[in-house]
């Protein structure tokens, strides 16, 4: 068995995000279908086009963001389009799991190197114990969106032969914790010709939004998620995260 995990990242010049979809190798065909009949039902019902990208940025701007500028989708209705899509993702739980990585500040003093290192680290850190406590255990490739390819791949690298994962509580050591499991170098691709990574974008905004709500959008956008958030990914942190996202570094919600 295996599992692939798509990756996007989102926030703002303030904050960073990590959002994740994980894709056992053996149902992908099947996943795939479920994204390409939504966004089949989208073009007929929104005139949407299935080869034009789908950003979170361009849902959540008032006046509409690339394509549905020019449609003049008005904004209430690309939020239940967003909904809409995250709940997918919920309906095919526990197939399909998700898990999400939120720097509310990357200039706080206890991020260790910045944030988007800091981020890739707990999420790989995270990865990780999905793989090793599956049953069976199960390997994983990463597929990335094409930012910051080098670092990603650096990290890799290191996570794979010997790395240290930080503590899942504020003071405690890190420990030795390698991933062995995970499969080749990471495979970046560019989300516009990816509908996994398109959704992996939705997976981090809704946490990003979760986490820093913002007033025009509605709140918990995470919950929409359902089941396929990862809810073990919080193992035992000592705070009221919603399931499957890591706010980092400590901070109540």
């Amino acid at each position: 068995m295996a599992h692939i995990a798509y990756i996007d990242d989102s926030g703002d010049s303030n904050s960073m995000v990590l959002g994740c979809v994980i894709v056992p190798v053996d149902k992908w065909g099947t996943v795939f279908n479920e994204l390409v009949t939504f966004r089949s039902r989208l073009s007929k019902e929104l005139s949407f086009p299935m080869g034009n990208e789908m950003k979170t940025t361009h849902l959540f701007t008032p006046s509409g963001g690339g394509r549905w500028r020019k449609l003049r989708t008005p904004m209430r209705k690309r939020i239940g389009v967003y909904k809409s899509a995250l709940r997918l993702l919920g309906d095919m739980a526990p197939v399909v799991q998700t898990i999400a990585v939120v720097a509310p500040d990357r200039h706080h003093p206890k991020i260790q190197e910045n944030a988007i290192q800091d981020c890739w680290q707990v999420l790989l850190e995270r990865l990780e114990r999905f793989s090793f406590k599956r049953e069976p255990q199960t390997e994983v490739i990463l597929v990335p969106d094409e930012g910051n390819p080098l670092t990603v791949r650096k990290l890799a690298r290191r996570r794979r032969r010997f790395a240290y994962a930080p503590s899942a509580f504020p003071g405690g050591s890190s420990q030795k914790v390698p991933f062995p499991r995970l499969v080749e170098d990471p495979l970046h691709r560019n989300s516009r010709d990816s509908y996994f990574l398109q959704w992996a974008d939705f997976v981090a905004n809704a946490a990003f939004r979760t986490v820093i709500p913002r007033a025009d959008l509605p709140p918990n956008l995470w919950g929409e998620l359902g089941d396929a958030a990862l809810a073990a990914a919080n193992g035992q942190r000592p705070r009221n995260e919603p399931p499957g996202v890591i706010v980092w570094p400590d901070r109540r919600m």
